[in-house]
């Protein structure tokens, strides 16, 4: 009770003005903290409130960085601006890795040139919160389950007289009958939140003037004491309650650390309580600007030799299928005689052939044909790798070579455990889980929004749609391609089919930040790690950013690194004498060299944001993609659309109609962006399927397109409404429609209702029609507004996958015949184009 009895003579003394700072100052790091991590974590999918939060704590900050009596408005624009600036350099585009090293000197040292009255102490802390943020970004995707937080709850609840148990990495007991099953883990347990607020704590204590261990001992018991109590209370809310989101809802957080925020304050306040540390005062001299100099000089080069885009090579593209003869092959054509199902699926080498020189490892001995000059592509493998397979990869990697490492969900077919053997020597781990949002159970959306930190292959590829990834696990020191945020993994269940769980969240399962795709540089040579194999299939490959991200991996891995970290630090050592051989010489203070240096952290990461030369390897990849000529699918959203390309209560995602192009040997897309469609040199011409989704703006540019000499292909339903007839107008074409008799018409296994409509053009520039032969109800009208041509595809629901059948399996007899009626159809596209 001492504490609050001193925070009572406090308030008896008038002092409670510097007594009421403190609890702000914890709910305002509480309130920030949240606002990171709802933006970039675990409640990124509804991020609406990270504004809410982060303002609220900010002002918290202002109001302790302001003299209630002497109010000065400089200070208080110094203080916004210094609160804004920190935390918002999260959002800055660092690549490679070296983000981390140059940002967090930014944030830890800016603040020190805020030097007003009452901010030093307040600056240092809200910049330490989002270097903390930053760092857990990094480490938390590897760091899920506690072997010491598991026997340390198992304490707790004992205390509350209920016996359990642990089992692996679980904490099992009965409560009210029912037997509870819990992962504890750092992010059930609040612990990434707790640590940062607990650590300004201790920030703020080293900043005051009068220290006093008692103090820090009694903050630390009580904070870790707290802290084990609220995760135990949470337990016993679920039980009740049978949420999971108990354990990261932004309510139950903010209002199950208040409490702490309110006490805590009350057991390090002593006498003389000041936020005040005396001002400096900045010296312009030759000297400081000489530190300046020399300080910059380091990190630069710290930088180029990081993050550079690296010297190129010309090597060959090798696929490894020899270790996955159970898995899709490469050598199976994807063509309009060999359907074949699943193995037929596997376009990978087809899209790489068009820029690069593709060869396939077959045989054990062909590894020999390894140089470093090459990019070696290991997927999915079923077959392990024996030692001297091993030791060649690790021989090729660190000579300069590059390693594409493919993995896919739960272990499946042992693939998982055979690219360990490989990876795990490099601190790199695929787990046996598969990964899925965390509200909704559905596949993960990587966004670059959420990823506060970004690797060249990111920046490259943008947002991206996972299919069955598993997460991985990896060192400190790996870099960071794609993080998925709102995420939950389903460990895997050899009881089910494909060893997938029930993916909905229990409280047996891990939740927050993982990692899908990592790259790490060893001595010369690259490795990238990702997560899952159905980007490379091609009912998958085509779609949203798969190219680009391809492409991407391919490129980085095509560049050997310029210089080992062992030059690194022997150059950064003797570069480092420099400002210390001027320190001495011109005999500067301190205070004037830490003053330079900060002014240093400040430079920098705006001056490497313009010269960062990774930006070359997206001018490459643009560059390979545009030269690939393209059918480009058009949604008016950012999902597929609608059936033609995703198929509705279906685990598959893409359509026959899509593959159906890749057979006929071209490269389909799909983009909701018009302008990105147009861009392409080597279009071909854009389908839309679904005009209701087109929105004005698309609209006003597809036609535009098409006077210039673009072409567009429309899909026609049995029925037009106005919505579609006004959109069919814009350019100038216009139907005289008629009903007929209705009919059945059965297709495989399937019977069809069909609309037998007559819909007959009437526009002056309608050129002419080609119908299908025998099993479909389909036509094709050919008009040529302008410069360019516009194709109208009446019946296009005849080539969903009711008709054309499923893409994953081999389609029956009378399907490979509507397959033909629709490549009749679109070779006369082809034929006029």
């Amino acid at each position: 009770m001492k504490p609050f009895k001193s925070l009572s003579e406090k308030i008896k003394d008038k002092e409670l003005k510097y007594s009421l700072k403190l609890p702000l100052y914890f709910c305002g790091s509480l309130l920030i903290a949240i606002s990171f991590f709802k933006r970039f974590c675990i409640y990124s999918a509804n991020s609406q409130g990270y504004y809410i939060y982060f303002i609220a704590g900010c002002i918290m900050y202002i109001f302790i960085g302001i003299n209630p009596v002497k109010f000065s408005f400089p200070v208080f624009v110094r203080a916004f601006v210094l609160f804004l600036s920190a935390p918002m350099a999260l959002l800055m585009p660092f690549h490679l890795g070296i983000g981390i090293f140059i940002l967090s000197i930014y944030i830890m040292c800016g603040s020190l040139i805020q030097t007003g009255k009452y901010l030093y102490t307040l600056g240092v802390s809200i910049s330490i919160i989002a270097l903390l943020f930053l760092i857990i970004y990094h480490i938390s995707p590897s760091m899920h389950a506690s072997k010491l937080l598991l026997r340390t709850m198992q304490v707790a609840i004992a205390v509350f007289g209920i016996r359990s148990t642990v089992s692996s990495n679980f904490l099992m007991f009965i409560f009210n009958g029912e037997t509870y099953k819990f992962a504890i883990s750092y992010e059930q347990s609040g612990a990434w939140i707790f640590l940062i607020i607990f650590l300004t704590g201790i920030i703020y204590i080293l900043a005051s003037f009068n220290i006093k261990v008692r103090n820090i001992i009694k903050y630390c018991a009580f904070s870790l004491a707290y802290f084990v109590l609220r995760y135990a209370v949470l337990l016993f809310i679920y039980t009740y309650e049978k949420n999971i989101s108990v354990f990261f809802s932004s309510a139950y957080t903010l209002f199950s650390w208040l409490p702490y925020c309110l006490c805590a304050p009350a057991f390090i306040l002593h006498s003389n309580e000041s936020l005040a540390i005396k001002e400096y005062e900045i010296n312009l001299d030759i000297n400081s600007c000489a530190a300046l100099l020399s300080s910059f000089s380091v990190l630069i080069f710290i930088f180029y030799a990081y993050s550079s885009s690296g010297i190129k090579k010309d090597g060959a593209v090798y696929i490894d299928e020899y270790h996955s003869p159970d898995w899709e092959t490469v050598y199976q054509k994807l063509d309009r005689e060999n359907y074949g199902g699943q193995k037929s699926t596997y376009s990978l080498m087809k899209m790489l052939e068009k820029q690069y020189k593709v060869s396939v490892i077959n045989r054990s001995n062909q590894y020999d044909r390894l140089t470093p000059s090459d990019v070696l592509i290991i997927k999915t493998p079923t077959i392990k790798f024996n030692a001297n397979e091993i030791a060649q990869i690790d021989t090729f990697i660190k000579s300069g070579g590059g390693v594409l490492l493919i993995g896919d969900h739960t272990d499946l077919l042992n693939m998982d455990t055979h690219l360990n053997a490989i990876a795990n020597n490099y601190g790199i781990n695929f787990n046996f889980d598969s990964v899925y949002e965390l509200d909704t159970g559905n596949l993960v959306t990587y966004s670059i929004k959420n990823q506060p930190i970004l690797h060249t292959v990111s920046k490259m590829t943008g947002n991206y749609e996972f299919a069955t990834a598993c997460s991985l696990k990896s060192t400190i020191n790996t870099a960071k391609i794609m993080t998925t945020g709102n995420t939950a993994a389903e460990l895997q269940d050899l009881s089910h089919q494909s060893y997938f769980g029930d993916l909905s969240l229990s409280e047996e399962e891990y939740f927050g930040l993982f990692d899908a795709c990592i790259a790490k540089k060893i001595g010369k040579g690259r490795i990238i790690a990702y997560a899952d194999s159905t980007t490379f299939s091609s009912f998958s490959m085509h779609m949203s950013n798969n190219p680009e991200f391809i492409f991407s991996c391919t490129e980085y891995l095509r560049h050997m690194n310029i210089l080992t970290w062992n030059y690194v630090y022997a150059i950064s050592a003797l570069l480092l004498v420099v400002p210390l051989v001027i320190i001495a010489i011109k005999q500067l203070s301190i205070r004037q060299t830490m003053i330079w240096l900060i002014i240093t952290a400040y430079i920098i990461p705006f001056s490497l944001c313009l010269i960062n030369t990774s930006s070359m390897l997206s001018k490459t990849v643009a560059s390979k993609l545009s030269e690939i000529p393209a059918v480009y699918f058009l949604s008016g959203s950012e999902k597929q659309i609608n059936h033609f390309i995703n198929t509705p209560n279906s685990h598959d995602e893409y359509s026959s109609l899509f593959i159906a192009f890749q057979r006929m040997g071209l490269f389909p897309r799909e983009s909701d962006d018009v302008l990105k469609c147009i861009e392409t040199r080597a279009l071909q011409f854009i389908i839309v399927l679904n005009p209701a989704q087109v929105s004005n703006l698309q609209k006003s540019l597809l036609i535009s397109y098409v006077a210039h000499g673009g072409t567009v292909v429309i899909g026609s339903a049995q029925f037009m409404d106005n919505e579609f007839i006004n959109f069919l107008s814009a350019f100038d074409i216009k139907y005289y429609e008629e009903q007929s008799a209705l009919g059945i018409q059965s297709i495989g296994n399937e019977q069809l209702l069909i609309n037998y409509i007559n819909k007959t053009p009437i526009s002056q520039n309608f050129v002419y029609s080609q119908k299908s032969l025998q099993y479909a109800d389909i036509r094709v009208d050919f008009f040529q507004p302008n410069a360019g041509k516009v194709f109208v595809v009446h019946g296009i629901e005849m080539l969903s996958n009711l008709a054309l059948g499923d893409p994953m399996y081999t389609p029956t007899q009378k399907q490979v015949e509507m397959h033909n009626e629709l490549y009749r159809m679109f070779v006369f596209i082809l034929g006029n184009l």
